[in-house]
């Protein structure tokens, strides 16, 4: 039973250098490395002095949620979330954890042509009355629009 442990975290730590060297030769900067005291004193795999907390799995059986909870719990309040992961012979994918508000930051800097941001502010009544009376719905909108959506003429 040793041994399935030993071997389950040799497959992580081969995980780890394999996705690290994919970053690094595709990516000038800083350089990603594997935090090597990861596994006595806990934290991230990825050290920590980079703006990116990265969590690297490699495993057959995928448990998103119990990985992100590890991730937000090592990670820095100002750090970018991703979780790294490959299957047996998938191709590594990358998971954002992100708010709402870091999503749409996220859309406005990556896509500034398509993308601008309102901010994060809820809209007022008034606000939603005066879409309304133009046409708009709050699924087009974008609002959070509660009862305006229920009497929208558009979303009957």
């Amino acid at each position: 039973m040793a041994s399935k442990g030993r071997s389950a975290r040799t497959k992580g730590a081969a995980g780890e250098r394999e996705f690290f060297k994919e970053l690094n030769t595709r990516l000038d900067g800083l350089e990603f490395k594997r935090n090597i005291l990861q596994s006595r004193i806990g934290g991230l795999d990825s050290e920590a002095h980079h703006p990116v907390a990265i969590e690297v799995k490699r495993a057959e059986r995928l448990s998103l949620g119990v990985w992100l909870d590890q991730l937000r719990k090592a990670a820095s309040p100002e750090q970018l979330k991703a979780l790294a992961y490959r299957q047996n012979r998938g191709q590594w994918k990358v998971l954002l954890d992100l708010t709402v508000d870091e999503f749409c930051e996220l859309l406005t800097k990556v896509y500034p042509d398509e993308y601008k941001s309102r901010g994060s502010q809820s809209s007022t009544a008034g606000d939603l009355q005066r879409d309304n009376e133009e046409g708009e719905c709050c699924i087009s909108c974008g609002y959070d629009a509660g009862a305006h959506h229920r009497n929208c003429p558009r979303s009957r």
